[in-house]
């Protein structure tokens, strides 16, 4: 009897711990997709809302001029023609705004790279572990996560692929 159960148990033991490996699997793989989506969505958030202040502060600039040039024609002589010549159309707050957002914005974005970066270090760290190279019958990673791992990778700036590229740092304010 001792025969056939020690076996049995060993099996089951051996198709449960399959079982939960494969699903942590699914949940890293998941997870993972998940964050890359998300840092989509991070910086299409901060494209779009970027480009509705920046219409803003160009709209508001442009009604700001053609006061001025109404101003200029009705009032053409006087102190008050010398007044409305010395005011700018240019509010530095709404673009200090702009820039304030876009670097709120920019962390976001690092932010949600960060957190993919890490799951799917997680993730590879568990598929190199002892444990799971032992209990992997070949289903994970999945054909589909293989396929799409190319894609989660970090977004950079050209600056700073070229950096890692020639080993050499430089001045981000040389290239304004």
């Amino acid at each position: 009897m001792k025969r056939i159960i020690f076996p049995l148990v060993t099996l089951l033991f051996l198709n449960n711990c399959l079982a939960f490996i494969e699903s942590q699997a699914a949940a890293y793989e998941e997870s993972i997709e998940a964050a890359y989506l998300n840092a989509q969505n991070v910086h299409s958030r901060l494209a779009t809302t970027t480009m509705d202040q920046i219409k803003i502060a160009k709209k508001y600039s442009e009604d700001v001029k053609e006061m001025m040039k109404l101003a200029i024609q009705r009032y053409d002589h006087g102190p008050l023609l010398q007044f409305v010549k010395e005011q700018n159309a240019y509010d530095p707050k709404l673009w200090e705004r702009v820039m304030v957002h876009i670097e709120a914005g920019r962390k976001d974005f690092s932010n949600e790279q960060t957190m993919m970066i890490d799951r799917k270090r997680a993730y590879q760290t568990k598929l190199r572990s002892w444990w799971w190279k032992r209990c992997n019958d070949g289903s994970f990673p999945s054909e589909t996560y293989k396929q799409k791992e190319k894609d989660y990778v970090p977004v950079t700036a050209e600056s700073t692929q070229e950096i890692f590229k020639t080993k050499k740092d430089k001045s981000l304010i040389d290239d304004l």
